[in-house]
């Protein structure tokens, strides 16, 4: 039976390093090793797992198996930071450690950053964000690829902890010019065929399950996608299309003063939720203090108007 009882930290070090680059020559360099001497710890790992832990693709992508082997090496050098903190706050120059987070676009743009950097300086942390849709959000903690992320799934997964945020408010709006020429009659299925749409991406689905509501499904709108929250906004402010909008956002982006909702919609509430490891860490606690404070503090205002 394999046994993970006596993994040493040398070979999770080399695990994570080697996911985390993509490549073995990669993390040979990083270790101040030979490629020879990673691909010996792999195999032995891999050995002592009793399974493969990565497929040899460029880049290479960790089994389930080895995301479980993942996800446990980057909780041991969470781990370990915590205990060097605790044990020599005074005397040494400690290393900075990664801490990897899934945040939306939304929360990148407005809320999260001032609480993200506020902790990050005083723990010493390196941040990796990665932006995804809160719809999708879950599954990279769940997975090890992150620490904690912030969510739309209220639902715990084992191993994993699940913290209420607040609830967000968005608005479909576009300029006062479009919303003349593209909804006289209000968000129709005639106007939605018609209108350009602003999204992230095809993860975004609030305005599309919006359209789906609001005349029923299977409309299919031109579609601009633009990655970044206040550039969206910009360009909706531009008129090239309508999009999803916070009252939050909104402040946040000269010229978007003068949107308005467009005729026949309802403002979406989105209930946002933080899920993080479950592991004893002061590190990992005071960020989720920290976003929590700030997502108190961010969140919409029940009832809020436009």
């Amino acid at each position: 039976m394999a046994t993970l009882n006596d993994l040493s930290t040398a070979a999770l070090r080399t695990f994570a390093t080697i996911v985390d680059l993509g490549t073995i020559e990669a993390a040979a360099h990083r270790l101040g090793v030979t490629a020879s001497a990673v691909s010996q710890r792999l195999k032995a790992l891999e050995t002592q797992a009793g399974t493969v832990l990565l497929l040899r693709t460029k880049p290479v992508e960790p089994t389930q198996v080895g995301r479980i082997i993942y996800r446990l090496a980057r909780q041991y050098q969470v781990a370990m930071h915590d205990a060097q903190e605790a044990l020599d706050r005074r005397t040494r120059v400690r290393d900075f450690t990664r801490v990897t987070l899934v945040v939306t676009a939304d929360a990148l743009a407005t809320w999260i950053t001032t609480a993200l950097e506020g902790v990050a300086g005083e723990h010493k942390l390196l941040l990796s964000i990665i932006r995804e849709d809160e719809s999708r959000a879950a599954t990279l903690v769940r997975d090890g690829t992150a620490m904690a992320a912030v969510s739309a799934s209220p639902e715990p997964a084992p191993g994993i902890s699940v913290t209420e945020l607040g609830t967000w408010r968005y608005w479909a709006v576009a300029h006062p010019q479009f919303v003349r020429r593209y909804f006289p009659s209000g968000m129709d299925r005639r106007a939605v065929g018609r209108a350009p749409l602003l999204r992230y991406d095809d993860d975004d689905r609030m305005p599309v399950d919006l359209i789906a509501r609001t005349v029923g499904p299977g409309t299919n709108p031109p579609t601009h996608f633009l990655p970044e929250s206040r550039q969206m906004v910009l360009a909706c402010a531009r008129q090239l299309g309508w999009t999803m909008v916070s009252r939050e956002l909104r402040a946040l982006v000269p010229g978007a003063a003068g949107l308005v909702p467009v005729p026949g919609t309802e403002p979406v509430d989105v209930r946002l939720y933080w899920q993080q490891w479950a592991m004893s860490s002061p590190t990992l606690d005071a960020i989720q203090q920290a976003v929590g404070a700030a997502a108190r503090r961010a969140s919409s205002t029940p009832g809020a108007r436009w």
